[in-house]
């Protein structure tokens, strides 16, 4: 039997990786003498064809686990000559699991899955893991911390999905700070908002960054990564909404207070000092007509959203636009 676990959620793909070797453990093999791992960069076909027909010690069954081979750079004579033979002719007890972070198109392109396409579903089988997007997300970490038998409020919920994105891995170690925070107790939104920095608020100061350079390719690649990472347009754009009041608000405070720390700034605006510090360091590129100009803007686009004048997108499209130098 051939398994293969492939997508670009690599959380997803090596969870299922494992719940594999598990399950064959338990099964067949509790000694674990007949589990094998191989580096698919590096074997060679002589290797790897050993491994596949070496018949199981004191068990019927034997698994063979391999990463990144359909992911190394091999050319299509080595594959489909040495490696495409090994997959269509092995041993019967052998079950052979092909791990790779590769998307869905990439993989049944690939000469050694093209070749099994024809193979019955009990002998080859495939899963597949895409990177969630942001109401799947929502569901994972409910299921999370199910798992981690505490609860999570769902504005907690939805508001972690919002900063983090569909990274998993930085998702899992998130959710291991704010249960050992939690201490048995459910996760609230607040506990969030105090300990979860999110990539949507570092990419929102970065993204002002270019604003302010009139780096309007940098500026739209990082909407773009933001929207591929499952977030709404219109959140976003509430985001950038928000940032733009923010920056007025200080640049009001220092034309009051001139020479006030960043230490008194956040203390009397209620600021995070790492947000304070963002903040003074982008108030000195932008003059005050600047920033009106783009929070006026960026105001009327919202009301041309909820009054069904303009899409989210269409909305995002016309700010960057506006960026582009005269």
């Amino acid at each position: 039997m051939l398994i293969f676990i492939y997508g670009q959620d690599g959380y997803r793909s090596r969870q299922k990786m494992r719940e594999l070797v598990d399950a064959f453990r338990k099964k067949h093999d509790p000694s674990g003498l007949n589990i094998a791992r191989i580096d698919g960069t590096k074997t060679t076909a002589d290797e790897l064809g050993a491994a596949v027909n070496t018949p199981g010690f004191l068990s019927s069954r034997r698994m063979v686990v391999v990463d990144d081979l359909l992911t190394s750079k091999r050319g299509r004579e080595e594959i489909e000559g040495q490696f495409v033979p090994l997959f269509k002719n092995h041993l019967d007890s052998t079950v052979i699991v092909l791990r790779d972070d590769l998307s869905e198109d990439k993989v049944k392109a690939h000469p050694v899955r093209k070749s099994l396409a024809g193979a019955p579903k009990d002998k080859v089988v495939d899963y597949h893991f895409a990177p969630l997007e942001r109401r799947e997300v929502v569901w994972w970490i409910n299921d999370e911390v199910k798992r981690r038998s505490v609860t999570i409020e769902p504005k907690a919920a939805e508001l972690l999905a919002a900063l983090v994105g569909n990274d998993l891995w930085r998702l899992s170690s998130e959710l291991d700070k704010l249960t050992a925070q939690a201490g048995g107790k459910p996760i609230l939104a607040r506990d969030v908002g105090e300990m979860v920095r999110g990539t949507v608020e570092e990419n929102i100061f970065a993204f002002v960054d270019a604003v302010a350079a009139r780096d309007l390719g940098r500026a739209s690649a990082l909407l773009r990564d933001q929207l591929s990472a499952g977030l709404e347009e219109l959140y976003l754009l509430s985001m950038l909404i928000r940032q733009f009041r923010l920056l007025l608000i200080v640049t009001s405070f220092l034309e009051e207070k001139k020479g006030a720390t960043k230490a008194a700034m956040a203390g009397e605006l209620g600021l995070h000092p790492f947000v304070a510090g963002k903040l003074l360091a982008q108030v000195r590129v932008f003059s005050r007509k600047d920033l009106e100009r783009s929070f006026v803007q960026l105001f009327a686009l919202e009301r041309s959203i909820k009054t069904g004048r303009l899409s989210p997108g269409a909305a995002l499209d016309l700010f960057l636009g506006s960026l582009v130098p005269a």
